[in-house]
């Protein structure tokens, strides 16, 4: 159960990213 929490959280991290430029322009190596 924990590796798939891992995936879902990374996965979350990379769709929000993607899907917010301008998140993106502001932290362009993500936010953490």
């Amino acid at each position: 159960m924990k590796g798939n929490k891992i995936r879902v959280t990374v996965w979350n991290e990379f769709v929000h990213e993607k899907e917010h430029e301008a998140v993106r322009k502001i932290y362009p190596e993500g936010m953490h």
